[in-house]
């Protein structure tokens, strides 16, 4: 099960999933029935966590008078996607506090797009207020069509919603989303013990690539890479597969190098804020914090 956002986890109900009807596809809304909104503590209108394989999230409404005291929850096809669970399958719902997005990098699923300020701008007016989280898919019409797009990266982490002030991204082509962990176990975790505020200088990153491999059918590069986690002589290090499509490689592992670098800095932003609450010595773990980079570095 995926991890939950910061959310208000002591009320939790487990509804089983059905679909919703024609009307509400696309509108990214949840019908719940009045007894589990009650017991829940939401209205109308108030943004829910949804967790199955993963989490994603929908504007909470009222079931239809049919379902009442059902024990169902009705989303439509692009949220039982991104909670990963089909029709009669069970879910956990539950209250969340939703962070405004800083910052929200978009890819085409299965297209390559013209991609320019006024694009920019009309898919950031049509997501205006919507909520989502890094892996979701969400979709957008132009013109008549519906073009779907992966949520690759959101800033901070976890159920933002887009605000007027949020910077967005989109990429012209599909990027890859599949980055799997190689053979790297908590036990093998090393951890770091932070005194103060300035040792986070001395926490760093470094990309390696491992191996290439061309697919001649797909026209893809496979990469075997190395995210090199190091804190002063500590050095953690965590390795994934990436596919890409094939460009420039040195292009493509310049914009990692500076994805992981920001990704990195939010880490320590982080780490910061937790210092500030709990005070130092502070012990941290370079595994979690190699996790972070990649699973992030869509």
């Amino acid at each position: 099960m995926a991890d939950a956002s910061d959310g208000e986890n002591e009320k939790e109900i487990r509804l089983m999933v059905s679909d919703v009807k024609k009307r509400d596809s696309g509108r990214n809304i949840a019908r719940i029935d009045l007894r589990t909104m009650r017991k829940l503590g939401i209205s109308a209108g108030d943004v829910v966590e949804i967790v199955g394989k993963r989490t994603t999230s929908a504007l909470a409404w009222p079931a239809y008078s049919e379902d009442q005291n059902r024990d169902i929850i009705r989303i439509d096809n692009f949220t039982r996607k991104n909670v990963g669970a089909g029709k009669d399958e069970y879910i956990i719902v539950r209250p969340v506090k939703v962070k405004n997005a800083l910052n929200v990098t978009l890819a085409p699923v299965n297209m390559r797009l013209n991609v320019d300020e006024d694009f920019t701008d009309y898919v950031k007016n049509r997501l205006m207020e919507r909520t989502m989280v890094n892996g979701d898919t969400t979709s957008v019409s132009m013109l008549g069509h519906v073009i779907p797009f992966i949520v690759t990266k959101t800033r901070p982490r976890g159920i933002v919603r887009v605000q007027t002030k949020t910077k967005l991204t989109i990429f012209n082509e599909p990027r890859s989303i599949e980055i799997q962990i190689w053979g790297v176990e908590s036990a093998d975790s090393i951890k770091a013990k932070l005194a103060s505020f300035n040792e986070l200088n001395d926490l760093d990153i470094e990309i390696e690539v491992l191996e290439r491999e061309y697919e001649i059918i797909s026209e893809n590069v496979r990469l075997k890479v190395a995210i090199i986690v190091k804190f002063k002589e500590l050095k953690q290090i965590v390795v994934f597969h990436t596919r890409f499509l094939r460009v420039n490689l040195s292009e493509f592992l310049h914009v990692y190098k500076c994805e992981a670098s920001n990704q990195l800095e939010t880490v320590k932003d982080e780490i910061r804020e937790c210092g500030e609450e709990v005070g130092f010595p502070l012990k941290i773990s370079l595994l979690d914090i190699g996790r972070s980079v990649v699973e992030n570095l869509n």
